[in-house]
């Protein structure tokens, strides 16, 4: 099991996650796509509308896979 995200805000039948990436490496199958299926079913679970916001320094770019 891995965390859903850094930030999780909940409103009404909302969602939004954030995960920030500032000082480590940023691998997107583990860091989007497997926090992405956790969002989806927490989001079905109590039937929540989601938002998943990713947000990374500049030169972190480069090490996105």
């Amino acid at each position: 099991r891995g965390e859903m995200s850094d930030i999780l805000l909940l409103a009404g039948k909302y969602m939004l996650s954030i995960e920030c990436k500032f000082l480590s490496d940023i691998n997107y199958a583990k860091d989007v796509n497997e926090v992405q299926d956790r969002i989806i079913k927490f989001s079905k679970k109590f039937q929540l509308e989601a938002l998943q916001i990713f947000i990374l320094k500049k030169n972190n770019l480069n090490t996105l896979e």
